[in-house]
């Protein structure tokens, strides 16, 4: 069996042993416990969706092949711009899928509330401001602003946090990132050590959004207007 399956099953039979009610689906106690216990079940799938990824690569103009149309078909249609978003937003479609499919729920639980965009920027700027949080946590999404000389643009970069180091560190995987791997040029999906402190430089960190908040508190900001001006960069 595949390494991404043995893990999935293994996620599962833990949470059947940690809570064997799932085996009883009538027997329902306790909702805020529950839905925290969910939630944390949705980050570790999210983090395990991210890093299968790990090592595919682009084609050499790194904005195109098969497994980059495969992150821009997200929302069934391929957009074509720099993909790290796009790459954000298909590993969450498929971990709200695989959490119904490994919870055997038969109608939509709820969904992750990130603004439904492949622009970065758009992303940070029209998701709901309860999703921010400025402090890195396993299954939260890294999101960060280009700026040209000390003027910020709409371009960005995106990543979801896998990780924690230490107090300074987190861990990512990223999309359209550079690989590191005889070819600086070469782009793909990658592991990445980042620092809490980029306030300087071209690529600044605007912070983390929270792909799952308490559903009292994740207002939808999905009916404002985008900016069409919205675009992104590589890193």
């Amino acid at each position: 069996m595949p390494a991404v399956l043995l893990s999935v099953a293994r996620l599962k039979k833990d949470r059947m042993q940690e809570h064997p009610s799932l085996t009883n689906k009538t027997n329902k106690t306790n909702n805020i416990n529950n839905w925290q216990e969910d939630i944390a079940l949705k980050y570790r799938l999210l983090v395990h969706e991210a890093q299968r990824w790990q090592g595919v690569r682009a084609q050499q103009d790194g904005r195109s092949g098969e497994v980059v149309s495969l992150f821009q078909g997200w929302n069934d249609r391929i957009e074509r711009v720099a993909w790290c978003m796009a790459f954000v937003q298909y590993c969450l479609k498929q971990t709200d899928l695989l959490y119904d499919q490994l919870m055997q729920r038969s109608q939509r639980q709820q969904r992750h509330c990130l603004f439904a965009t492949q622009h970065v920027m758009t992303a940070w700027e029209h998701t709901a401001q309860q999703q921010r949080r400025y402090k890195p946590q396993p299954g939260f999404v890294a999101l960060w602003r280009r700026y040209d000389d000390e003027r910020a643009t709409q371009a960005g970069h995106a990543g979801i946090v896998v990780d924690v180091a230490d107090a300074q560190h987190f861990i990512t995987v990223e999309g359209n990132t550079r690989l590191w791997c005889g070819s600086s040029s070469q782009r793909g999906v990658a592991r990445k050590r980042r620092s809490h402190n980029t306030q300087r430089g071209p690529l600044r960190l605007c912070g983390f959004l929270d792909p799952w908040p308490d559903p009292a508190a994740a207002v939808s900001l999905a009916s404002q207007p985008v900016s069409s001006t919205a675009r992104d960069n590589t890193l």
